[in-house]
């Protein structure tokens, strides 16, 4: 029996994104945008389908990444920041 991976073999970068027998499918389901790449696998377990891989490109280091979260959290609904401020809080405490 075969697997099909959640991460593109040999690119952990791209991730499951769609999974169908139909190629007609797959090709509606392509995406074209700047920001995505995409890859595919023809793959056969007990029938032939086919397995679409997306990643997100470009963006740069995040050291050059221009963003004030204090801004960021002044401009969100007050129950939604107090949710984002636990979560990064929660974040920071599994990452020390």
């Amino acid at each position: 029996m075969g697997h099909v991976y959640y991460h593109y073999p040999g690119d952990k970068q791209f991730s499951l994104y769609f999974v169908n027998p139909d190629p007609n499918r797959i090709v509606s389901e392509i995406i074209y945008d700047d920001d995505v790449a995409m890859e595919m696998r023809q793959c056969d377990l007990d029938e032939e389908f086919y397995v679409v891989y997306t990643s997100r490109v470009g963006g740069g280091a995040v050291k050059d990444l221009d963003f004030s979260l204090t801004d960021a959290l002044e401009r969100m609904e007050p129950d939604t920041g107090v949710i984002v401020t636990r979560f990064l809080e929660i974040y920071r405490g599994t990452v020390k």
